[in-house]
């Protein structure tokens, strides 16, 4: 995620699954940040990811992690874009209101 600062938040957002019965893969928007002691962010980075998980038993084991460029059918699910297509920009701020705040509760502690 390049440079680390001195605090490290993220956030996600689930926007879809679906699941097989051998694997299941998760469609998130995802938000990190790094920031100094003064609040600077020093790093960051937000994307609609694709993560796959193999089934093992009652487990379900890490099996890879795209970042997804474009959100639009056909590379991810039409369930997924429409999705986004409605939705992007709330799901964007809420989850960048709630790193906002993860942010301002470490400046208010040190």
């Amino acid at each position: 995620m390049g440079r680390r600062g001195n605090f490290f938040t993220g956030r996600y957002r689930i926007i879809d699954t679906l699941e097989t019965s051998s694997s299941v893969t998760v469609y998130a928007w995802v938000i990190s940040t790094w920031v100094d002691t003064n609040g600077n962010t020093v790093s960051d980075g937000s994307s609609l990811c694709e993560i796959g998980f193999k089934k093992e038993d009652n487990l379900y084991i890490y099996e890879n992690y795209y970042d997804i460029k474009v959100p639009e059918f056909p590379y991810v699910p039409q369930k997924v874009s429409d999705i986004l297509s409605n939705d992007a920009g709330k799901i964007y701020n809420d989850l960048m209101a709630e790193v906002d705040k993860d942010i301002e509760n470490y400046l208010n502690s040190q």
